[in-house]
């Protein structure tokens, strides 16, 4: 509740915000899916959360379009025969990027961005029949300009989707641990809560794995193939 309680919070995009909301809906990762799972898997592992996660902020995210649209623009303006498959997907890459151009909602702008690249896809459209002579030329460049122009956007929402990572990490990482501090302080654990202090006992103290080792020489574990 807290990280949806405000749109634009003071503490920043750990705290929430409708940015906080955009990045986890992106490509259906979801609040109360994807974020909740992270806070799962952190709860029964708090004692590794506590060693690897960074829980700092990461700094605020800009997502910065004015190069892509530069792109698809140039490619959108590439003249082509108009009976050519080309005519039609360049015409498209020039409205997508007008649109792109237009907005600045961060969701609607991610999602125009897999708009951008989504008809291009792995194919190098275009007959070459229809582009006879010096033609021929012109439409392996527009075919490589299109295919590095999704390698680019490609790059920016890979960008995003290892930012909310970080976020999540951040996120689920204070949550979890002041969680564990809290239940640590009033004396009230829980089963998890015994099993990863145990694991951190025996990970840290060479003594308590001494004195298991001489005790227990043999260890059988039941239905191992499960």
């Amino acid at each position: 509740d807290r990280l949806l309680a405000e749109p634009d919070p003071i503490g920043g995009i750990t705290h929430g915000g409708s940015q906080f909301v955009e990045i986890c809906e992106f490509e259906n990762f979801g609040i109360e899916t994807g974020l909740r799972k992270v806070a799962t898997d952190f709860r029964y592992n708090w004692d590794l959360v506590d060693e690897i996660v960074d829980r700092s902020a990461p700094p605020p995210f800009e997502l910065d379009v004015a190069p892509l649209v530069r792109v698809a623009r140039e490619i959108g303006a590439t003249p082509t025969p108009s009976d050519d498959t080309q005519a039609v997907l360049t015409a498209g890459i020039a409205d997508v990027a007008e649109r792109l151009s237009d907005t600045d909602q961060f969701s609607a702008r991610l999602e125009l961005l897999e708009q951008l690249v989504k008809p291009i896809g792995r194919r190098r459209h275009g007959s070459k029949a229809k582009w006879k002579g010096d033609g021929l030329d012109a439409l392996e460049d527009l075919r490589d300009r299109q295919a590095a122009l999704c390698e680019q956007v490609g790059e920016v929402l890979d960008h995003v989707v290892r930012y909310r990572k970080r976020l999540a990490g951040a996120i689920c990482a204070e949550f979890v641990l002041d969680g564990a501090e809290a239940r640590g302080r009033a004396g009230q654990l829980e089963f998890h809560d015994l099993l990863v202090r145990s694991r951190h006992l025996l990970a840290t103290d060479r003594e308590v794995r001494r004195t298991l080792h001489e005790r227990y020489p043999r260890i059988l574990l039941d239905e191992f193939q499960d």
